[in-house]
């Protein structure tokens, strides 16, 4: 199948820019998944909202306390491409660069540095792992500001469809403010 190219972050259409031609590639079908009751997308638009991010300190119970910089806004759509049979990924490796600093504290305080670690990576992941049950997570650096499993279908957030994974509005698990670089908020997956 020849489709034409797109920007993996917009999921415009790819231009060529010194002809101005609209760039074309030649699409393999997606895998079949074995998990999937009908056909296996090869894409699937993950959108998040009104997640909360952290730049700060914050404290999780029985963990040190870390202080978050940098961390980018997730409120925003991804494509994710078809990696295996039933995962899907989006990675950007292009991204600002995420400070984490992690502290001998335990209360939030952020006293006491005792090392930092920059990554420059945005991973946005969905796993079909059963018929029934998926895991999705967004990976900022080497923290998730949003991840949830959750069951499809699911009274409360899956569209019923034959599709194989789809989901409305979809709660954050990352609850606890200031655990996390993130939390709160929904997902939408869709099939594309």
């Amino acid at each position: 199948m020849v489709k034409a190219k797109y920007n993996p972050s917009t999921g415009k259409a790819s231009y060529n820019a010194v002809t101005g031609k609209q760039q074309i590639a030649v699409e393999t079908p997606a895998i079949p998944c074995q998990y999937c009751s009908g056909d296996t997308p090869k894409r699937l638009r993950v959108t998040f909202s009104g997640v909360t991010i952290g730049n700060g300190c914050g404290s999780c119970p029985g963990d040190l306390d870390k202080r978050y910089s940098n961390v980018p806004d997730i409120n925003r759509s991804f494509i994710l491409d078809q990696k295996f049979s039933c995962t899907w990924e989006f990675e950007d490796i292009n991204s600002s660069f995420i400070t984490e600093r992690f502290y001998s504290s335990t209360n939030g305080s952020c006293s006491g540095l005792v090392g930092t670690f920059e990554s420059k990576a945005i991973l946005v992941k969905l796993t079909k792992i059963s018929a029934t049950k998926a895991e999705l997570y967004c990976q900022a650096g080497t923290d998730q500001p949003f991840a949830i499993n959750f069951s499809t279908p699911s009274a409360d957030h899956y569209e019923p469809t034959s599709k194989c994974v789809e989901v409305v509005d979809a709660p954050n698990s990352q609850t606890t403010p200031w655990c996390r670089s993130g939390w709160g908020g929904t997902v939408t997956v869709e099939e594309l």
